[in-house]
């Protein structure tokens, strides 16, 4: 039995768009333009690869909107790339790429759920914290002493 999941798939840069659902179609990289593009594909699944933090918004607004998400490992779709053979890297071509891909693995694709928001506090902090480490290191290293001593016992502290 054929499976009759619909996919989008979507090639996604800083400025721009650049989808595949059997036909290819660009749109700008903005909330408005996203939001009437997810509108359009009720029910469908849509597949992309991470890049930076483009995708984020449009992932995000894609589960809200109830698609099934699905995030392909830049590694692998390069390697599937260079395997079929494709001529050039262009982002057209990368979310037609991205659509065999989907159409192919179906069965191998990851939902993608968004990460708690406790969780992104704590990345967030941990994040401030290296930088802290890194800074007080930076400066250690740079005038040989330590900017922070703890108190020893011996000083009645």
């Amino acid at each position: 039995m054929e499976d009759t999941t619909q996919i989008l798939a979507i090639d996604v840069a800083q400025a721009e768009l650049v989808a595949f659902n059997g036909e290819e179609f660009a749109l700008p990289n903005q909330k408005k333009n996203i939001r009437s593009m997810l509108k359009r594909h009720p029910g469908w699944t849509l597949v992309c690869e991470p890049t930076s933090s483009y995708h984020l918004e449009l992932i995000t607004m894609a589960h809200e909107e109830g698609l099934r998400v699905c995030l392909v490992n830049p590694k692998e779709m390069n390697n599937y790339r260079e395997c079929r053979s494709f001529r050039a890297k262009t982002d057209r071509i990368d979310a037609k790429a991205i659509h065999e891909f989907a159409r192919r693995h179906r069965e191998v694709l990851r939902t993608w759920q968004p990460i708690p928001e406790d969780l992104t506090l704590l990345r967030k902090l941990i994040g401030k914290r290296k930088a802290a480490v890194d800074a007080r290191t930076r400066f250690t290293q740079a005038y040989g002493c330590l900017l922070y001593t703890s108190p020893s016992p011996r000083d009645g502290l």
